[in-house]
């Protein structure tokens, strides 16, 4: 019987990922659902995955550099990234065992016409590894944007807004992987009975120090099996939430008797929080345009146990927008250029001239959202974006109006 190897389920992902147009992290998701694979494979499988997307650019270089008068077919590239990344920018792995095993997928996935040209490739980076190593190196240097895998036109873009060394800076951060972070639901459970179960999960969590969190308690999980397959997921004890969200919910400064509107809730993160904050004891209504996401917000909030949170949309109980609210929060869709360390996939999606266009649609959001607030009522505003088109530009245009 042929045994799921953490590489071989490492590139079906990619191939799903492009057939399929998703997120790596949902066609991962997918293709390693009903498979029982030891926590070290998963791990492995997770890095090879998330790491041939977030180093493509950089890999495809590699590989045209050996390709300069015929490049290879387009289905062959993903096993020689497969075998360069294990390579180059892992440590665990021998060359030759990262070359045979690069060669033997290509094979066993009837590929075996091109198992000669990923061999050639491959090998040819063994001969050259300390010369290429030196390359690389001086890459980050002389093209930082390909030698850090990001778009050039990103890269020009915060050298000229944040100036060279904090861009740069930029370009190191993105490439680290994303931590996990999970906050504490309190309306389902004592901190103390969560941080217990964890334990018993095998789930290794440290606190988070922030200012702004003040008694919302966030923890790091340093390590954890699946989180779909925890009770402490299932009964909604905890919300994946990065820290810095908390602080948006800190300025809305909710309380309890509030009438408040989420205007872009999805997935209902910060909506969940603002029920926390004042133990359920207001109207939040929770926006969402989107079908698709208003089901997952539903689903979401009704595993955290939120009880004074009601969803609306276009068609979904559109009276409950037509109320004036104490407090408005506008999360905006944005560029997330600020969350490209976590949105493996952005710098391969985004665009230049999306940025223009989103601000323009941030400010009729924002402006829809405030004409909900009542006098003297609190509206904050916020994105995931780096760019003060999207931010400062989008409030100062707001507020001249």
């Amino acid at each position: 019987m042929h045994r799921e190897k953490p590489r071989e389920i490492a590139l079906r992902a990619l191939q799903r990922q492009a057939r399929e147009n998703l997120f790596i992290e949902d066609a991962l998701e997918k293709e390693l659902t009903g498979i029982s694979l030891p926590p070290a494979d998963r791990g492995l499988c997770q890095e090879l995955a998330y790491g041939m997307v977030r180093w493509e650019t950089t890999l495809d270089w590699l590989i045209d550099r050996k390709c300069k008068e015929k490049l290879p077919e387009y289905d062959l590239r993903p096993y020689v990234r497969l075998g360069l990344y294990q390579m180059f920018w892992l440590d665990r792995v021998p060359d030759h065992a990262a070359v045979n095993e690069a060669v033997e997928l290509c094979k066993y996935s009837r590929q075996a016409y091109g198992a000669n040209f990923v061999n050639a490739v491959l090998r040819g980076y063994t001969r050259e590894r300390e010369e290429t190593l030196a390359l690389l190196a001086e890459l980050k240097v002389s093209q930082p944007w390909l030698g850090y895998s990001q778009p050039e036109w990103l890269w020009e873009r915060w050298k000229t807004n944040f100036g060279e060394a904090n861009a740069r800076k930029l370009l190191e951060w993105n490439n680290l992987p994303a931590k996990v972070f999970a906050r504490i639901n309190t309306l389902k459970t004592p901190p103390d009975a969560c941080c217990e179960l964890w334990q018993k999960e095998r789930v290794d969590s440290t606190l988070c120090a922030a200012t702004w969190l003040k008694d919302i308690l966030v923890f790091e999980l340093k390590s954890h099996p699946p989180l779909s397959s925890l009770g402490s997921f299932r009964q909604g004890f905890f919300y994946l939430q990065d820290p810095s969200t908390v602080l948006a919910v800190n300025l809305l400064d909710p309380q309890a008797g509030d009438r408040i509107l989420d205007y872009c809730a999805a997935p209902g993160g910060k909506a969940a929080l603002i029920a926390q904050r004042v133990n359920n004891q207001a109207l939040i209504v929770a926006h969402e345009v989107s079908a698709a996401r208003l089901k997952l917000m539903d689903e979401n909030l009704k595993r955290l146990g939120t009880t004074c949170i009601t969803g609306t949309g276009p068609d979904i109980n559109p009276e409950l927008v037509a109320l004036r609210f104490d407090r408005v929060l506008v999360d905006a869709p944005c560029s997330n250029t600020g969350v490209m360390r976590r949105r493996i996939d952005l710098r391969r999606r985004l665009r230049p001239e999306e940025i223009p266009q989103m601000a323009v649609d941030q400010l009729k959001i924002l402006n829809t959202a405030a004409a909900k607030l009542r006098p003297g009522g609190r509206i904050v505003y916020s994105t995931c974006s780096l760019e003060p088109e999207e931010n400062g530009e989008v409030v100062k245009a707001f507020l001249k109006d």
